[in-house]
């Protein structure tokens, strides 16, 4: 009744259009209102006005208990379809805990940046995506032409015959750590065999061929030329390895 009281003074004291009217007291002088129609209607809205308040505040017990009913049903579905409550309810506190870390927290507001950032990043990135391209058709050869090329590259890799290919390729591939297994197995037998004059042979070889590179091309000058460059002691060495080689090998054939 107070705050009533108080709200039907403050009206009362309030302008009414572009005149001002004054209530007299003993002690001084209040603004006030004209008593009459106009003050009827302001006392009319003031009674309307709390009367919906009050309807509304009398409905709040009604809202309480139904939205109390339509908790209880979540929770009873929830316990009927086997989900423990307080266990979700301790995983829910467990996550507002971890959340309310300073170090999450962080982490958190790092990430919501990035997110504020990403429109700038994307168009940085569009950007760059846009000079690689142009730098890309100052060549001789132009993107489309580049793109044109990995479509049709694309389309001979998708044909059936091609396919089995890199089928079989793969299925060498597979295969190659034992062939490789078998190469070096290979190797360690005819090291064994031959000793260490395989060895001292291959690295004779090698040293001969690196120092043959560096020097300048023999000058022949024909057949009499050949004839003079093979009477040399080191070439008949060569020749007559190379003669033995290929008696061996017709034995072998």
């Amino acid at each position: 009744m107070e705050l009533c009281s108080c709200i039907i003074i403050y009206i009362y004291s309030c302008p009414v259009g572009n005149s001002e009217f004054v209530m007299e007291t003993k002690d001084n002088v209040l603004p006030g209102p004209p008593f009459g129609t106009d003050s009827d209607s302001r006392l009319a809205r003031i009674e309307n006005t709390l009367s919906q308040l009050m309807s509304q505040l009398d409905q709040v017990p009604s809202l309480l208990s139904i939205a109390t009913d339509s908790v209880d049903s979540s929770i009873m579905a929830a316990k009927q379809s086997g989900a423990d409550i307080d266990e979700h309810i301790k995983s829910g506190i467990g996550l507002l805990t971890r959340l309310s870390d300073p170090k999450i927290s962080t982490a958190l507001n790092n990430l919501f940046d990035l997110i504020e950032q990403a429109p700038g990043l994307i168009a940085l990135t569009t950007d760059a995506i846009d000079e690689s391209m142009q730098k890309a058709n100052q060549g001789s050869v132009k993107i489309n032409d580049r793109i044109a090329g990995g479509i049709s590259l694309l389309g001979r890799l998708s044909e059936p015959k091609m396919v089995k290919k890199v089928e079989q390729l793969i299925d060498l591939s597979d295969q190659l750590p034992g062939l490789v297994a078998m190469g070096i197995d290979s190797i360690d037998d005819l090291l064994r065999q031959g000793g260490g004059s395989n060895i001292t042979f291959l690295k004779s070889v090698t040293e001969a061929l690196s120092e043959a590179q560096a020097q300048a091309p023999a000058k022949i000058g024909g057949v009499f030329g050949f004839a003079r460059a093979i009477k040399d002691s080191d070439r008949q060495k060569t020749l007559g390895l190379l003669m033995n080689v290929m008696k061996n090998l017709g034995k072998k054939l």
